[in-house]
This record gives C-alpha cells, structure tokens and sequence, in this order.
C-alpha cells in the first residue's frame, strides 16, 4: 500500500502498523506478539517504498519504536518529487514563450512533413530559411494519406540537427488519449516545449482512404492533457513523478461563418489552459479585426498565418469549397486577370496584409510551404 501510494502522489505518506493482530490470553486480556526486531525490519521496509513518516499504532510499545528507530536512523526521507520540475516551469530561453512574455514581434515559417517518411529535405529547408533570418518554425501534419513523418517527430528532428525550435501542431483525430500522452512526455524529455493543438480531420483521398479517426478528444481535450501534464497529472488525474513545461497553442478561424460559436469554442481553448492562439490562414483583415475585438478582454497573445495564393483556380476553391475561409472577390479578380502571373500576384497581395500584421497581433506565421523567396517578400514587407 505504502509503495503505490508513493508512487501516485507527491504527498509524504505515513505508516502506522500494528504489532500484529491481538490475541485474547487467559480469557482475561489481549496480548500482541509481534516482536520490536520484527516490526523494526518491516520499519525499514516501509522507508524504502517510500515513506517518509513511520510510528506504531496497537500494541507497540517503547521497545517496538526503539527497535523501528534503529532500523531506520540511517536512510534519509524521500525527495519531494516535484522540486526539479519547478525549475522546468521556466520558459525556454529565446523560445516562443520569452520571446511573446517580453513582446517581442514573432516570425515563423510554417513547414509540413515531406511525404515518403524521410526528414533530410525539411532540415535542409529549414536550414535555408534560418539562414535568411528564421529561428523557428511551425511543423503542421501534412494533409495527405501518404507515409511522412508525424510533426512531432520532425519538430524534434529540427531541434536536435538544428538547434531551431520547432512549434509541433499535434492532432487528436489520429492517436488514443495514452498515445497521445506517451508521445508528449517522450517529446518533452527531448526537449520539446511549445505544442499546437488541434482536432484534425483524417484524409480522404491517397495510400490509405479508409482510414478512419479515432477521436478519444478533440482539441479542447487535448489543451487540458497538456495543462494537466504541466501540474504533474496524468489524463485521469493521477500524479506522475515530474512536471512538463509545455508552452500550449491553439488554432482559431477568423473567418468563421458562425463568429459567436468559433468566440466561444476558442474561449474554451483559453479556459482550458491554451497560453497562446494561432489563425487558421487569413486572406483579408476585416474578419480577423471583428474577432480580435471579441477576444481583447481575453489578452491572449495572436500570431496571424499568413498564405499567399498560388492560383486563382486554388483561391476559388478555398472560396467556394472549404468551409470558413473568406477570400474578398477583389482577390478573386486579380488572381483570374492575372493568369500565368496569379503567383506574384498572391504574394504581393500577401505582402499587402503582412504590412499590417504588426499593429494587430504579436507575430505571424508564413506558410509558404517552405517556399524562400516568398518568405523573404513576406519578411521585407513586415
């Protein structure tokens, strides 16, 4: 008992014997034989699983606790568990938490997982961006039922070949609550500190089109694994033997048919424990200023995604077939009058929304699809 409840709870834990069970003598009294050698050893016993508190309930007498005191004199009392981890607490020098606590405008490039499972030409495209002035980077699963690399996996991969931060965004469609948390503890003791949460959807077309989800959490489930993970518990409240010191994110949609719902739901990001929020990629202002409004009282920092438009036969798409996102018909227009020349248009319209982005949120994110010289444009224009 002693050494299961060291092991789920960070509390000093007492034990407090009998010495044995009383047996009636003579009909007359009761007596208990256990003697104090005996339930000395079972002392020293009860110190090493863990106890840090030790006495004698029924039937002991001076003799037991002298015996117990001399078993035990010598070991020392367990460590509380939790000491370490409040050094952990801090935030990662230079990394996203520091750098949004001393408001500090925050540039990151979005890369996805190449598809085929090897990382060697994400870390050569991230080694290029960091050249032009990048430090960290946003790994976002990639969209597709092909074999890649998870994002957590190349995040770490970018941290320990690179030395860059890497922000995981992390999908709950995929992974049971246990898998989930096995692979967050396993990243944190890599070092991994920032993680981005999301539902996700599984993918409909490519190598595996039946896969189907699992869904144990969505990503306001997810937010309260990692929350609870920083306090020292696990998802069904059991005390673990260290703290994490996640930095958490969450995703929002400025451009939300439903602006109350998409309020609330991010709300309940923030309630849960979300410290910082991300949008999904905006192509106009106008929606994420109305939503900026709504969360003010909340000071939360923003960071805005920034996607330049590659077409107009992919900005009519967003337009007309996925759900919440906005594109002005002006931006239709330029991108369908410019033909063969939609690229460069996309991306000084772009540039056009990231000259503003530093009076309305604490950084951006360019999701460019690794692309250099769009990253570059999108940097002068900040």
């Amino acid at each position: 008992m002693v050494a299961e409840l060291a092991r789920h709870t960070v509390l000093p834990v007492s034990a407090q014997p009998n010495a044995g069970l009383p047996r009636r003598v003579h009909g007359r009294r009761f007596e208990y034989h256990i003697d104090g050698d005996y339930f000395a050893r079972y002392a020293r016993r009860y110190a090493e699983a863990g106890a840090s508190l030790i006495g004698g309930c029924c039937g002991t007498t001076p003799t037991h606790l002298r015996a117990a005191v001399e078993q035990t004199a010598a070991l020392r009392p367990p460590q509380p568990r939790h000491t370490a981890s409040r050094t952990a607490a801090a935030p990662e020098q230079g990394g996203l938490a520091e750098r949004l606590a001393r408001g500090r405008f925050v540039i990151a490039a979005e890369i996805a997982p190449p598809a085929g499972g090897a990382g060697d030409e994400a870390v050569d495209a991230a080694e290029a961006l960091r050249d032009r002035g990048i430090e960290q980077f946003l790994v976002s699963p990639r969209q597709s039922a092909r074999a890649h690399l998870s994002s957590v996996n190349l995040a770490l991969q970018l941290r320990q070949r690179l030395g860059a931060e890497a922000i995981a965004t992390v999908t709950t469609w995929d992974k049971t609550i246990m898998a989930l948390q096995a692979d967050l503890l396993g990243a944190h003791a890599l070092g991994m500190r920032t993680v981005v949460c999301a539902t996700g959807n599984p993918p409909l077309r490519g190598d595996y089109p039946n896969v189907d989800g699992i869904w144990e959490v969505d990503s306001v489930g997810l937010v309260e694994l990692l929350a609870g993970l920083n306090q020292g518990r696990d998802s069904d409240g059991l005390t673990l033997a260290t703290k994490t010191s996640f930095h958490i994110g969450a995703w929002f949609n400025p451009g939300a048919p439903d602006v109350a719902a998409e309020v609330a739901r991010t709300r309940a990001k923030l309630r849960a424990g979300a410290q910082f929020l991300i949008t999904r990629p905006v192509y106009e202002l106008d929606t994420f200023r109305r939503m900026a409004a709504e969360l003010a009282a909340d000071q939360v920092p923003v960071l805005l995604a920034l996607a330049p438009l590659r077409s107009f036969d992919e900005a009519e798409f967003l337009a007309h077939e996925v759900p919440g996102v906005t594109i002005p018909e002006a931006t239709l227009r330029a991108l369908e009058r410019a033909g063969d020349g939609a690229a460069v248009v996309g991306l000084d319209l772009a540039a056009e929304l990231a000259g503003q982005a530093r009076s309305l949120a604490q950084g951006v994110i360019l999701a460019c699809d690794g692309d250099i010289v769009a990253v570059e444009r999108l940097r002068q224009a900040l």
